[in-house]
């Protein structure tokens, strides 16, 4: 079944979003569908669930594939390079987690004994490199860079405490996430940047940080909490070069945003935001001005965009919606019209939307 619709918005504030097409993703029977990372060439990795069982997927040039798990219920896959391969982890037979690579040919590899016995993947950039978190014996939860095509790993030491955490690795193989600077129950994690083999603290707006994407220029989009007590957080950005957080929380209207990914010029910023109900909307700053991505939906429609996580170089913005009907969870990604990174400066937004059931 396909619909369409043709939704014009009228803002004096809307001066720089670009005219999308939105695509949904799911395949059939699925009760939950997650984009877990989109890539500089339009191809999307996350997890789908359907029957109990969750897998990871690839979806490329519109094909949806699903991956097998290593042996357990549950998988998920974090990266996937130009060449279509997906680097995730899976719970196996025993109930271990590892981390695996699987081939756009099609081909399933556990990479744990170059990496860890217990080790999470949670990104991978174009080239191959992987990241994620896990132990060895004598050693606390750190980072680790896996090199997909030599079968190294670099351990990303930690600043101080026990555990470390990447979110995300760029063309050039910068990395940021969020480290515990000491340890304790008081401990507060901090954003942190990965370069040329070296830690940087980010610093945050009073309590704990967290890095959640760098992009290939070297902005970090992440978000703080103000207080040491916790949330709610507010988003930042820090421009390629600079040493500056900026808070991108609005002064009213918004209980909490994460700033979850950016496009490499930082005019396009992606993430989730919290109303003061507690419900969870996708947003995205569009030359500093926080839009609702909800608005792009017509009028009716029963589906809410919950998160936009994830933004590449072509302005593509991956996230997932809920549908209020029954329940299910879907993946969206948004497509800039008719060329990406085409912006229309004009008062008015002319949103060609279209809801299309994939196979």
């Amino acid at each position: 079944m396909r619909a369409a619709w043709l939704l014009i918005l009228t803002s004096v504030v809307l001066q720089a979003l670009p005219i999308y097409q939105i695509s949904f993703i799911a395949p059939p029977g699925a009760t939950e569908t997650r984009p877990y990372a989109l890539n500089d060439v339009g191809y999307i990795a996350g997890v789908s669930y359907s029957g109990g069982i969750g897998q990871g997927f690839t979806y490329i040039n519109g094909v949806f594939t699903l991956i097998p798990n290593l042996g357990g219920s549950l998988g998920e896959a974090r990266g996937i390079d130009h060449q279509g391969n997906a680097a995730g982890w899976s719970i196996t037979g025993n109930g271990d987690v590892h981390p695996y690579i699987y081939t756009f040919a099609g081909n399933l590899t556990d990479v744990s004994a170059a990496i860890a016995p217990y080790a999470i993947t949670l990104g991978m950039n174009s080239s191959g490199l992987v990241i994620g978190t896990g132990n060895q014996p004598g050693n606390p939860d750190s980072a680790w860079v896996y090199d997909s095509v030599s079968g190294t790993t670099t351990w990303i030491p930690n600043m101080g405490g026990d555990f470390g955490w990447p979110n995300s690795i760029n063309s050039s193989g910068a990395v940021t996430g969020y480290q515990r600077t000491s340890n304790g129950p008081s401990a507060l994690f901090a954003a942190f940047l990965y370069e040329g083999a070296v830690v940087t603290d980010l610093g945050g707006f009073g309590g704990s940080s967290y890095g959640s994407q760098i992009n290939n220029a070297g902005g970090i989009a992440g978000f703080s909490h103000p207080s040491p007590t916790g949330p709610p957080s507010n988003a930042f950005y820090r421009a390629p070069g600079s040493s500056t957080l900026v808070n991108l929380h609005p002064a009213s209207g918004w209980l909490e945003t994460l700033a979850t990914d950016s496009t490499p010029d930082g005019r396009v910023i992606s993430g989730i935001g919290y109303l003061p109900d507690g419900s969870k909307r996708a947003i995205a700053w569009f030359d500093g001005v926080l839009v609702d991505l909800n608005s792009l939906l017509p009028p009716g429609s029963d589906l809410e965009l919950r998160s936009a996580g994830f933004i590449n170089d072509l302005g593509q913005i991956a996230g997932y919606a809920g549908r209020s009907s029954d329940g299910v969870i879907i993946a969206f990604l948004l497509t800039p019209v008719p060329e990406p990174g085409t912006f229309a400066l004009s008062a008015s937004l002319l949103l060609l939307v279209y809801l299309r059931k994939k196979r």
